[in-house]
């Protein structure tokens, strides 16, 4: 009688046991799935633009090819979560070829050896996002040359 009790009891205290686990289990996995976290890819994007700055000054610079384009490219996933400031982008891409200033902030271009080049787009001094397209007769003319110094 008295063996038969702490069998009982072991038996429960066990069940317990694999119910709040199971309970913290269940609840951890939903928790995962229903509440995506962006900090791994965050992590991830940003050093793929490290790691496109790196391959762009070992590889290509000071010309502005694919490599350049492929920076641009990274720079502007990054910015869609974390939108770099006008300096950060100067200090990744350099000094752009041309720039236009307009009521909502200004757009640089980088006019590149590549079929596209990057035109970023800059508003209360952070990118809003980089358009990648050509660089024609019309583009020179709508846009002025971007100074070597900066009065800001």
């Amino acid at each position: 009688m008295k063996r038969q009790k702490i069998i009982k009891g072991i038996f429960w205290t066990y069940a317990v046991f694999c119910m709040i686990f199971t309970s913290v289990f269940i609840f951890a996995t939903l928790l995962y799935i229903f509440w995506p976290s962006d900090n791994g890819t965050m992590a991830n994007e940003e050093m793929d633009m490290v790691l496109a700055f790196g391959q762009y000054k070992m590889n290509e610079y000071p010309q502005k090819g694919t490599y350049f384009n492929n920076l641009a490219l990274k720079i502007e996933f990054y910015s869609r979560k974390k939108p770099l400031s006008k300096t950060e982008i100067l200090k990744y891409l350099g000094k752009p070829d041309l720039m236009r200033k307009n009521k909502n902030g200004e757009v640089l271009v980088y006019i590149c050896d590549a079929p596209t080049s990057p035109f970023v787009h800059i508003e209360r001094d952070r990118v809003k996002d980089i358009v990648f397209a050509q660089v024609n007769k019309d583009v020179l003319e709508k846009y002025e040359r971007y100074p070597d110094t900066e009065g800001d």
